[in-house]
């Protein structure tokens, strides 16, 4: 298992340097890492079923992605997103999360994650454990054989499970989806209503349900395109 060898010290603590701006002089306030080039889904819009990866020799260590990290922070970052591929097969993840967590309160506002959900169940715990307060996680549609088709190797109940666990462990879930109309009843137009009934109004109002948080305000999930 990899681990994190670069100092604890927060980089408050140190010599901080002019912030980052874009060419129209925006400051650069959000990074996101990409931890892996793997993934346990074989998405149609994203990966043939045969995939070549890179060598694991050309992907960042963990030492090399908390130094690339803390630089950035010492720079005007204050947000960091880990994506991948899929992040949580990395191994070593949770442990990632922890030593950039030292951050937080000292230039960083928090930690992020983009995750297809299917290691959720597992990671959902020890993620919060290490200072992660918010994910996001990406589910291309509500209907068991259309979720199959479009990730040839993903289940969606192994997913529902895993947002079930988040949503346990009180932790505050954005669902950006590409299903379609009729299967987020909470997309329609005022005064629309979704006829379908079943599994796919259960699972679009358990999702909604995930948005509540610990005051018991909910929210809407966020919507992207269609793949």
């Amino acid at each position: 298992m990899e681990t994190v060898n670069a100092a604890r010290t927060p980089v408050a603590s140190r010599p901080s340097t002019a912030p980052l701006v874009d060419p129209y002089g925006r400051a650069i306030r959000y990074l996101r890492i990409s931890v892996t080039d793997r993934c346990d889904f074989r998405c149609v819009y994203c990966m043939s079923e045969n995939m070549t990866f890179l060598p694991k020799a050309d992907v960042l260590s963990f030492e090399e992605i908390d130094r690339l990290a803390s630089a950035f922070i010492r720079r005007g970052t204050t947000k960091l997103r880990l994506t991948g591929g899929e992040p949580l097969v990395r191994r070593g993840i949770v442990e990632l999360v922890q030593q950039l967590a030292r951050h937080i309160g000292h230039g960083l506002e928090e930690i992020t994650l983009t995750t297809n959900g299917s290691q959720l169940a597992k990671y959902a715990q020890p993620l919060f454990d290490a200072g992660m307060r918010r994910i996001n996680v990406s589910l291309d549609t509500l209907d068991p054989d259309k979720f199959a088709a479009i990730t040839r190797w993903g289940r969606l109940p192994q997913v529902l499970e895993g947002i079930a666990a988040a949503k346990f462990h009180r932790r505050f879930l954005q669902a950006h989806s590409g299903a379609g109309g009729d299967e987020f009843p909470g997309f329609h137009a005022p005064g629309q209503r979704n006829e379908q009934q079943g599994a796919r109004q259960q699972a679009g109002d358990f999702l909604r349900g995930v948005h509540a948080d610990d005051n018991g305000q909910g929210g809407q999930p966020e919507r992207r395109a269609n793949p």
